[in-house]
């Protein structure tokens, strides 16, 4: 079944004799942005009966704005807590055909000329066009917090702002780019199945949102709709940058609204509709668009151009334009928001090198947000890379990223990408790193800007550690240097050996020492399990570390080593302590926790190599004194 959304929507024209509208002056936004109503009574729920007759106010195609009847069917009350879901039957316009589409959520729906509710739920496979209403009184219920959220959006590391929704905590130290990828993806996979739940009403659940997705990739496209899906909206593939067949009119109760993630070369917008403007506020939907809470998201006018009918659900096809102004809650019974200026919004470049001489760049900017940020970040990049590169076949992607954040050291990501799906691997690698720092379980952070440089290459260039030897035969002595050979075996078969030279330090202890050659991820595996996986961040310094220490896969990781006891102090291993130490170490209380190891560090050096490498080898090493 062909399920396709679409996004945002433009605003809308024409007065309806049912809603009386006027301009009025009641700001300076309000005046040039938007048709603010004069005061339009709220029809009492108490009052609402089976039977009743109203019409309501949207736009099905081309800005205009149309009338469609309206028939209470009954009210049901705690449909939530303290909520009442109000049930209607829809006729007119093409609505006997689509049923109830997605992109009406919000649309005012007026009893005797007072105002009822918003359209803002329905059935899937319905034969008949049956909605749920959401009283209008409930939509304004938490408006009062919209100036809260203007007074901390001037200090973006407020606590006051939502919840965290992507739950990156308790990974171990060190972390390896894998692990911290596979976090990243199993938390987006987790978050959101709850985030759009049913009213839980005789099958109705809220009307699906609209998402406008254009920029990106038809496989980019694809990862995103599997991730949006999951989250409850309903992407739709649009042309970017979708003009508008005529004017722009200034938003008004029943006109499309648009709410942005990313704005630029990429636009991700969804679409509903305008309930209602009280001077300079404007609600809309009438059920969540993601259920956040405080959000600091553009408001955008649309362009509304036509309704795909589908069996399953009917959608508006639209397109997103100029911002008006910032939605700023998002909440069980409706989004709310103020006309005038957008919010800040985060600028992030990508730059490709896939060829000599061949460069693309891309602008564009995503919205201050602990999800939205770092998953419309990840979509991005890989868009970039699965835009321009070749999606099967082997592959190399190189990846230079900076994180730049308002109050904290900034990430500097460095690494290749060759095995599996490159693209993939580099773009998760900044999705997640983002993530890990923003959604930290110790304060909030501020994204301040992100940078991007890739490099690709239709080779697959790789390698495998297949042996390593020592060219030197017997014990060796302290302050020696040690000459060893690692031979490094790559995609296609051909050998190559690397001199790496292995350092004893003066005052090494004598007895039998253990090499370590390793790729990065399997020596910071190694470190964990080491220290039993006892050490998760316990501050937001310790993460900025340690997303900045991660190792690259084009090291060749040395490590002598000896196995006795030794320690780890808040992830980090400390070289062999001598036993007084260690009784202190384990004395001390209320300090960063402390875990005795098995091994002792002597030494630590790396290569730099041309490959992405993986594997391990041991060697043994007697050293006498």
């Amino acid at each position: 079944m062909l399920r396709i959304a679409t996004g945002l929507m433009a605003l809308a024209a024409a007065a309806n004799p049912a809603a009386p509208q006027a301009t009025v002056n009641t700001s300076a936004a309000a005046a040039t942005l938007a048709r603010v109503p004069s005061d339009v009574p709220i029809f009492p729920l108490e009052d609402v009966k089976p039977g009743m007759r109203g019409v309501g106010r949207t736009v099905f195609a081309n800005q205009k704005l149309e009338t469609f009847e309206v028939e209470i069917i009954g009210a049901l009350e705690n449909s939530a807590p303290r909520q009442t879901m109000i049930m209607a039957r829809l006729t007119g316009g093409p609505l006997a055909n689509t049923g109830v589409i997605a992109g009406m959520s919000g649309s005012p729906v007026y009893i005797d000329g007072k105002l009822l509710g918003a359209v803002a739920f329905g059935f899937g496979f319905s034969k008949e066009a049956i909605a749920g209403i959401t009283p209008y009184a409930e939509m304004t219920g938490f408006s009062r917090m919209n100036d809260i959220l203007l007074r901390a959006s001037a200090s973006p590391e407020s606590d006051i702002l939502r919840p965290i929704p992507l739950r990156m905590s308790g990974l171990p130290l060190p972390i390896d780019a894998a692990t911290l990828i596979s976090k990243f993806t199993s938390a987006l996979d987790a978050v959101g199945t709850n985030a759009k739940s049913s009213a839980g009403v005789a099958g109705l659940s809220p009307l699906p949102i609209p998402l406008s997705v254009s920029g990106l990739s038809g496989s980019a496209f694809d990862v995103a709709r599997g991730l949006f899906s999951k989250m409850g909206f309903t992407p739709l593939q649009v042309p970017a940058k979708g003009v508008a067949p005529g004017p722009l009119p200034p938003l008004e109760a029943g006109g499309p609204v648009a709410v942005s993630l990313i704005q630029g070369d990429f636009d991700f917008s969804a679409t509903g509709t305008v309930t209602h403007i009280d001077k300079d506020a404007v609600y809309a939907f009438g059920h969540p668009f993601f259920g956040i809470g405080p959000i600091d998201f553009p408001m955008r006018r649309a362009w509304v151009y036509d309704v795909f009918p589908s069996l399953n659900q009917s959608f508006k096809i639209a397109s997103a334009h100029d911002t008006i102004g910032r939605f700023q809650q998002d909440r069980a019974t409706g989004i709310s928001g103020k006309l005038g200026a957008g919010p800040r919004m985060i600028p992030v470049k990508v730059s490709l090198q896939n060829r000599p001489g061949q460069k693309q760049d891309y602008s564009f900017s995503v919205v201050q947000d602990d999800l939205f940020t770092p998953l419309t970040v990840y979509a991005s990049v890989l868009s970039v890379l699965q835009g321009q590169e070749r999606v099967a076949g082997p592959s190399t992607v190189t990846l230079d990223a900076t994180v730049n954040f308002t109050s904290i050291p900034a990430l500097r990501l460095q690494d290749q990408f060759a095995d599996g799906q490159p693209g993939a691997m580099a773009a998760g690698l900044v999705g997640s790193a983002i993530s890990f720092v923003m959604n930290n379980e110790f304060r909030r952070v501020s994204l301040e800007s992100v940078t991007v440089n890739l490099t690709a290459k239709e080779a697959q260039e790789t390698a495998v550690i297949d042996r390593a030897w020592l060219e030197r035969d017997g014990p060796v002595r302290p302050g020696a240097t040690v000459p060893m050979k690692v031979a490094l075996r790559t995609f296609r078969g051909e050998e190559v050996v690397v001199a790496i030279p292995v350092e004893v330090p003066l005052g090494t202890a004598p007895g039998r020492y253990a090499i370590f050659v390793s790729d990065g991820a399997g020596l910071s595996q190694a470190e964990q399990r080491e220290m039993r996986q006892a050490f998760i961040p316990r501050n937001l310094d310790q993460i900025v570390r340690a997303v900045n220490s991660i190792r690259k896969s084009t090291q060749i990781y040395v490590r002598l080593q000896r196995f006795e006891e030794g320690a780890a102090v808040s992830g980090t291993l400390l070289p062999g302590l001598p036993p007084s130490m260690m009784q202190v170490l384990g004395a001390s209380e209320g300090g960063e926790p402390v875990v005795r190891t098995a091994t002792t560090v002597v030494w630590d050096g790396e290569k730099a190599v041309d490959f992405s490498v993986r594997g391990a080898r041991f060697l043994a090493l007697q050293i006498e004194r």
